[in-house]
């Protein structure tokens, strides 16, 4: 059900104290939207007093020093890929059953419960899906079918499956899924996350911005064409983020005749900083989000946010901010144009989106979380 302004106003639930010993599974040890929000819920959870140990299927990769830094156990199993968890079920259960014998939680709760099951792992499994479901409508047949076929596999053997929004939910709904399926929006650090104590000088020019991982999807194309009908608008554009479409989105912004109009940024290592630098964030994306963890850390830094509409990103704006349709550069440029030329439309959408962000708060969602396991060890 969305948040409503009952849920905005009241305080986060207190995170029970437990004794639990919990893993947490992540594909590889990247540093995504799913990783970012697993290491905050495994901090939550340490905070509580639970035993917490992150486990990387796959690789180490920049997790491990992240997870280092907070002093949260780590471990990277080595399997190459997928099918080798299958060809090795009671090594992949005995690593969970030793990082977490009383609870897991999967970022992936296809085939990879029913591996845990037939490996002899008998804590509680809960898949947290974050999306990959919305991306099975460009698959192929064949494919499609396969990922229903794991989803199904693993369903009996799952306590609880968990998606990040509404929208989410619904989407999970239409197939195989556990007898219990809960909403649990991600969470964000509303310390670390929070607005300027200074508020930001008007210099004229209007930053705007953008964080996203360069990949055909995340609409950037739409931004940077956006940008190009924005003629006599001052404004300016940073874009943080890398990945493959990097070079092709630089070169169309040179097309585009942006020139020093658009900085890409790469990879930023402190996102408060890059969010608080700016005027108004722009979330083009052009495929569907589950939930949009880059609105949610803008939003809490204060600003008014443009945005798609698409998936579980209207959901977390909440009627802040301003909507426009996926796909529509014509669209965003007449958004950012109205904010350029507004800073008190500026400033009371974003006071606004720092107020509805309060009810996403990290400690809401580790609690949730755990009220999935608590019972369990009583």
């Amino acid at each position: 059900m969305p948040i409503s302004a009952a849920h905005l106003a009241a305080p986060p639930p207190v995170v029970p104290e437990t004794r639990l010993k919990l893993a947490l599974v992540v594909w590889r040890g990247d540093l995504g939207g799913a990783e970012t929000v697993q290491t905050m819920l495994a901090r939550e959870w340490r905070r509580a007093g639970a035993d917490v140990t992150v486990v990387s299927i796959t690789d180490a990769g920049p997790l491990a020093a992240r997870l280092a830094e907070l002093r949260i156990p780590y471990v990277a199993l080595g399997f190459g890929r997928g099918s080798g968890v299958l060809r090795a079920p009671r090594r992949f259960a005995r690593a969970i059953a030793d990082a977490g014998p009383d609870g897991v939680v999967l970022v992936d709760g296809g085939y990879l419960a029913a591996a845990l099951r037939a490996g002899g792992y008998r804590g509680r499994i809960v898949d947290a899906e974050h999306g990959k479901l919305l991306a099975v409508p460009g698959k192929s047949r064949l494919r499609r079918w396969k990922d229903t076929l794991e989803r199904a596999a693993g369903a009996p053997f799952r306590h609880a499956d968990v998606g990040v929004s509404d929208y989410l939910v619904g989407e999970m709904l239409r197939g195989p899924h556990a007898r219990r399926v809960e909403r649990i929006y991600n969470g964000i650090d509303l310390e670390l996350f929070s607005p300027s104590v200074e508020p930001r000088a008007e210099t004229g020019t209007v930053v705007v911005g953008c964080a996203a991982r360069l990949v055909h999807g995340k609409g950037i194309d739409d931004l940077l064409a956006a940008f190009a009908l924005l003629r006599g608008v001052d404004v300016a554009l940073r874009i943080a983020g890398d990945g493959p479409e990097r070079g092709a989105l630089e070169q169309l912004a040179d097309r585009l005749g942006l020139g020093g109009k658009a900085e890409f940024l790469g990879r930023i290592p402190a996102m408060p900083e890059f969010w608080r630098s700016l005027d108004l964030a722009v979330v083009p994306s052009s495929h569907y989000e589950s939930f949009s963890m880059a609105t949610l850390e803008a939003m809490a830094t204060g600003l008014p946010v443009v945005a798609t509409d698409t998936g579980g990103i209207p959901e977390v704006l909440g009627g802040t901010g301003t909507i426009v349709s996926r796909g529509k550069a014509a669209d965003l440029a007449n958004a950012i144009r109205r904010y350029a030329s507004d800073p008190e439309l500026r400033r009371r959408d974003g006071a606004a989106a720092r107020e509805r962000a309060q009810g996403f708060s990290i400690e809401t969602a580790a609690a949730r979380y755990l009220e999935l396991f608590v019972d369990a060890a009583a």
